[in-house]
């Protein structure tokens, strides 16, 4: 019989088998014993595996195999294969260890150790009765308990209610459960007990809330209950509008539709070959014939009411009548609305607040110059000069006035636009309604129709004393009695009127007859205290009227729309309400004031150019350093091609003083109000 061969497998059924397929044959020819049965540990991993031994039934061997069969038995024992794993994994079991499967916590003790848990955030574990938030030896016999924390955050939400009655905006903050489990962990001496989070929203906002609160708050109109249910689903901190108020709706003002043109269209001017411009090529002036309608009036719309969250009626305004005064050539038909021309001429409105001013100006033509033979020139509606103005000539305009030559040593006044095709020289042009002048004499004339308020009321009181004779007022005269007012308890008025008499005189060319006659009314009746200027205490009443008149036409807005337009100047002051121009050469040792825009194509040398809006130059000041003062507000900006040295800018207050060329320069105030200025130029030093 031959030798028994052992055979190892994980159970004894997989020895056999392994039996079978090295001999070839079926067990029920085999001899078959079993030696050890597989061995497993608590983990169900293997620790020992089976062991058969096999021999083949009723088969001799010779003995030297028997031998060689035995020393292979022998040498496959003596190694001992699976020595070291079974040591291994009795060594493993040895070992306490600690873990967590499916949330639940189990303990294996060991032989030399105790296995270790640790309690991280929002885990608590008690142990045979006692809580531990440190790390903890632990046993199999151990009554553990691990409580892992479930929080519950409430929704937050809170209303704010407009002051003024206009919404109620709702914010909502959702709640929410986190939801902590157990974390799984592998067989270790050592654990952390974690917990797993998971947060399920859980907004708790109800409309019943919503509306309760409402109530508290007196809300009844504009409830958005959409809104509502939108923040009481939502599931992401938002904001809601949950009511707003219906506001009111101010009607709309009555207004004019004008069915013609009112301005001019400006085109480029086109240089002729000897290198004048004609400017009357570069406009197109309107016009009206009799019988046209110029504008069509509509009535104003009444408002429409609204309604605040509380319920309360907003309101409305209803819209302003549109008051149209018809001027020269102008008819106003209620009936149909409509403003109608009755002369030929150009269309010209002025509208001021709900006041709607519409004249047609007819037009002067004036074929040759202007000069001492035809005397000078003064028109309620344009003048249109064909030739030039000669020296000493005086042109006044209550419209624009066009001049297709020259003007020297003259006067130019327009109530709207000027324009001149060649040179000004020595000359005084004034383009619009002079606002800029007129601002000037606004202050001290309130500073003086103050004063002089005070002084009729001394009068009155003188009048009516106990002691007051009226033969005594009448020997000495009313002009005496306020010279000895004046120079006992008003001394500061005779001042105040030699300051007006001094600035209409400056802006003599730029202001309305009536003005004149106030200066003379002032330096006569204030100053010099000629007797019988004002006749008694109701002409001086009647004075101080008409001086309220004049000082309310200060307050008067500038016109934009004015442009007063020169080939060249020279030794001459213009001024404009609106824009300034000047298409040819430039300006030598001239003053310009120009409530908007001033655009100067050539050179500005000597004189100074003052904008109320931006000034734009190809060239300022001179090679010989002639001294040009440019001035525009702290909104307004400053460009010039090439400055040479001694040009002096202002932007507002801010000053610059250029001793060097420069280039490309553009200036105008930062937001903090210091100067920003740019050019080519390195070398530039401000003051």
């Amino acid at each position: 019989m031959s030798r028994p061969t052992r055979f190892f497998a994980s159970t004894v059924e997989s020895a056999v088998h392994n039996a079978e397929q090295h001999f070839g044959k079926t067990s029920d020819t085999l001899e078959v014993s079993v030696i050890q049965k597989e061995k497993r540990n608590f983990f169900g991993y293997l620790k020992e595996r089976a062991i058969v031994e096999v021999r083949l039934s009723g088969v001799k061997i010779d003995e030297a195999a028997d031998k060689t069969e035995q020393s292979f038995h022998e040498l496959i024992d003596d190694m001992n294969f699976d020595t070291e794993t079974d040591d291994d994994l009795n060594e493993l079991c040895q070992k306490g260890k600690v873990w967590v499967q499916n949330g639940k916590l189990h303990v294996k003790d060991g032989e030399d150790n105790f296995p270790v848990i640790e309690p991280a955030t929002g885990v608590k574990i008690s142990i045979n009765g006692q809580e531990f938030q440190k790390k903890q030896p632990v046993k199999e016999s151990d009554d553990i308990v691990i409580d892992v924390e479930n929080e519950r955050i409430e929704t937050k939400w809170k209303m704010a209610v407009d002051n003024k009655g206009e919404s109620v905006v709702l914010s909502v903050d959702p709640g929410y459960f986190l939801v902590r489990t157990l974390k799984d962990h592998s067989p270790a001496e050592k654990i952390k007990l974690v917990a797993t989070e998971k947060k399920q929203m859980h907004n708790q906002l109800l409309m019943s809330d919503i509306l309760s609160e409402l109530e508290k708050y007196k809300v009844t109109y504009g409830i958005d209950y959409d809104a509502i249910q939108r923040a009481c689903a939502t599931e992401t901190a938002s904001e809601f509008v949950i009511a707003l108020a219906r506001p009111p709706v101010n009607g709309k003002d009555g207004e004019a539709t004008f069915k013609t043109e009112l301005e001019s269209e400006r085109t480029l001017p086109q240089e002729h070959l000897d290198g004048s411009v004609d400017h009357r090529e570069t406009y197109d002036i309107p016009s009206v014939e009799e019988g046209e309608v110029i504008a069509a009036i509509q009535d104003p719309e009444p408002g429409k009411d609204g309604i605040d969250i509380y319920g309360r009626i907003l309101t409305a305004k209803d819209g302003k009548e549109l008051i149209v005064k018809p001027g020269k050539g102008v008819s106003y038909l209620e009936g149909e609305q409509r403003v109608v021309a009755t002369d030929n001429g150009r269309p010209h409105v002025d509208s001021r607040g709900r006041i709607l001013r519409v004249s047609v100006l007819p037009c002067l033509v004036h074929s040759g110059d202007v000069n001492i033979e035809t005397g000078n020139l003064d028109f309620v509606g344009d003048i249109d000069v064909q030739g030039s103005v000669e020296e000493g000539m005086r042109i006044e305009a209550d419209g624009s006035i066009w001049v297709k030559g020259y003007v020297d040593h003259s006067k130019i006044r327009a109530g709207y636009s000027a324009t001149i095709q060649r040179n000004v020289i020595n000359s005084t042009v004034v383009a619009g309604n002079h606002q800029l002048a007129l601002s000037k004499i606004g202050a001290p004339l309130e500073t003086f129709l103050r004063h002089m308020k005070e002084l009729i009321h001394a009068i009155r009181q003188i009048q009516q004393a106990k002691g007051f004779k009226q033969t005594d007022y009448d020997s000495v005269g009313l002009s005496s009695l306020i010279q000895l007012l004046t120079e006992q308890k008003m001394k500061a008025l005779p001042d105040h009127a030699k300051l007006l008499v001094d600035l209409i005189d400056e802006h003599e060319m730029l202001i309305d007859q009536e003005w004149l006659k106030l200066r003379d009314y002032l330096h006569r009746q204030f100053i010099l205290f000629l007797p019988r200027v004002s006749a008694s205490l109701d002409d001086l009443v009647k004075w101080h009227q008409f001086m309220q008149h004049l000082y309310e036409s200060t307050l008067a807005e500038e016109d934009p729309d004015t442009n007063l337009t020169v080939g060249y100047a020279t030794n001459s002051h213009l001024y404009s309400s609106g824009h300034i121009h000047v298409t040819g050469r430039g300006c030598i040792n001239s003053i310009l004031h120009g409530a908007g825009e001033i655009n100067i194509a050539k050179t500005v040398a000597g004189g100074e150019v003052r904008s109320g809006s931006s000034v734009s130059i190809k060239t300022s000041g001179s090679m010989g350093g002639a001294k040009t003062v440019i001035q525009v507000p702290e909104d307004g900006e400053i460009n010039i091609s090439y400055a040479y040295t001694d040009t002096i800018i202002y932007i507002g207050h801010i000053k610059h003083h250029f001793y060097d060329d420069a280039e490309h320069v553009q200036a105008s105030l930062n937001k903090d109000g210091t100067l920003n200025l740019q050019s080519t130029t390195k070398n530039l030093q401000g003051l």
